[in-house]
């Protein structure tokens, strides 16, 4: 069984017994407010929850022992920084009651390995960044990353505007006892989310449009209503204007097809000359349309696409947890054995054990 949905990462400032997301959300109040996860920031200013919150994970819900490795899948941003990627090691290293060995995995490499690639150019449209990056032989050819501050949260934010006032009445009638800004805005986020995984779909090619009598928008995967019982309904404008700005250049002046060129012809010549296989990955590029745009857009900016397209070397992966699934596998693998960084290694080399064992 697959991910299908994922609930943003919170944890409650004060202890509660709730545990699930709709529990948490319904109990927070300004006296006990929810601390988002899984930032920069937010690890920075609130590392206990963060160590808490993993403990939790793996030794309760997934009831595994403290001596087993973890394997951790991070946004290729941390990786990036060195002082981020010391910091995390030191504070699970020297949590001791949540691991003795670590891994820090990269998502472009887990989505190839998860396509059954080891060499691929893949795209990785997240929630809170897309990244591109060529993979050679399970390893990122590091010269060729290139990221913007453009995912799957800047379309959500845009249907959320779009549901706003029916929304606002919905939560006031079926949470009337959630009160709490944060709480609301996570509520309202969730339910924007879900519209968007059954409405949304991307403009077949640039020219098309609403107006255009050939256009035929995807039918809804199901008829979705709001909290209160109230229908949730969108028009063809409104399902498909938000994915522009993957293609538009909207968001720091540089589009989804532009990431890509640039990181092909950051390969060698030689491997430029090849078919080269391209995996589009992350939630985002999962919706109807978006691989024909992006093919469509990718052949106006490089002739090189028709043979691409030709060769079936563009392909979707489907599955939404892909990251995690190519990281198991890799674990799994016996020649990863070596590549844990334990808790004893770290006492000895310090954060030069990063370097030998995360190839920087």
């Amino acid at each position: 069984m697959g991910c299908t949905y994922a609930c943003p990462s919170v944890w409650p400032a004060a202890p509660t017994d709730a545990h699930d997301f709709m529990s948490l959300v319904g109990r927070a109040a300004a006296a006990a407010p929810l601390l988002p996860l899984w930032s920069l920031q937010q690890l920075q200013r609130h590392s206990d929850a963060h160590m808490e919150a993993l403990r939790r994970l793996k030794c309760e819900l997934l009831r595994c022992d403290a001596t087993e490795p973890l394997m951790l899948v991070l946004p290729e941003s941390w990786h990036e920084r060195s002082d981020v990627m010391e910091g995390l090691c030191e504070l699970i290293l020297e949590e001791g009651a949540l691991c003795r060995a670590v891994y820090f995995s990269r998502p472009l490499v887990n989505w190839a390995l998860a396509s059954g690639k080891a060499s691929a150019v893949v795209v990785d449209v997240g929630h809170s960044h897309t990244t591109v990056g060529a993979v050679l032989d399970g390893y990122l050819l590091r010269h060729s990353l290139n990221a913007c501050a453009l995912g799957g949260a800047v379309v959500t934010a845009q249907y959320g505007a779009a549901l706003a006032p029916a929304l606002e009445v919905s939560l006031q009638c079926a949470y009337p006892d959630v009160t709490a800004p944060f709480a609301r805005q996570l509520l309202a986020e969730s339910i924007a989310e879900k519209v968007k995984r059954a409405y949304g779909f991307v403009q077949p090619g640039t020219p098309r449009g609403p107006q255009d009598p050939l256009f035929k928008p995807p039918p809804a995967f199901c008829e979705l209503r709001a909290p209160d019982g109230s229908a949730l309904a969108l028009t063809a404008a409104q399902r498909c204007s938000p994915f522009e700005v993957f293609f538009s250049g909207e968001v720091g002046g540089v589009d989804l097809a532009q990431l890509v060129v640039r990181c092909k012809d950051a390969t060698h010549a030689e491997w430029q000359l090849r078919t080269v296989h391209h995996i589009v990955a992350g939630g985002g590029s999962t919706v109807p349309y978006f691989k024909e745009r992006l093919t469509a857009e990718l052949k106006d900016r490089d002739a090189s696409y028709y043979r691409q397209e030709r060769d079936s070397a563009i392909r979707v992966q489907p599955r939404a947890d892909g990251a995690w699934a190519g990281a198991s596998l890799a674990a799994a693998s016996s020649s990863f054995a070596a590549l844990w960084i334990t808790h004893a290694e770290w006492e000895e080399e310090g954060a030069s054990v990063l370097y030998r064992k995360l190839f920087y």
